[in-house]
């Protein structure tokens, strides 16, 4: 399957510009690298090994947008650090035909550190590991 240059960057271009994605966006969306997919969108021709994936992936991508009306394919509720996690969620219910999936709102967890010298003091120890 021969992918043309212009098409397929040009649909790149679009999907960017409708769905409000980024190059890292896409790279994910993809499943291949950012800057193969920072190429790719600037022109150059993926090698055909891959053209029946990515056409596939790109016609879904295209779909979902299309769907969207107009509204960022990832909401604005969903924070940078669980983006990923929600652009894998949509390509796993795309490839799979399964409803998409609504974001998770909810604040993510923080994680505490505990630092041995302040572990041992709310244990009742000394540094020396002896009871005080």
């Amino acid at each position: 399957m021969e992918i043309e240059k212009f098409s397929f960057a040009g649909r790149l271009r679009e999907c960017m510009s409708k769905g409000m994605l980024s190059i890292s966006d896409l790279s994910i969306w993809l499943g291949r690298s950012r800057p193969a997919v920072n190429t790719w969108v600037k022109g150059r021709i993926p090698l055909t090994i891959y053209a029946h994936e990515l056409q596939d992936r790109l016609q879904k991508l295209e779909s979902l947008i299309e769907q969207q009306e107009g509204k960022p394919l990832v909401p604005h509720t969903v924070s940078m650090r669980t983006r990923k996690t929600y652009l894998l969620g949509l390509l796993d219910a795309a490839l799979t035909f399964r409803p998409i999936p609504e974001p998770n709102t909810s604040k993510p967890r923080v994680a505490v550190r505990l630092h041995s010298a302040g572990k041992k003091a709310r244990l009742g120890k000394d540094a020396g590991g002896t009871e005080q």
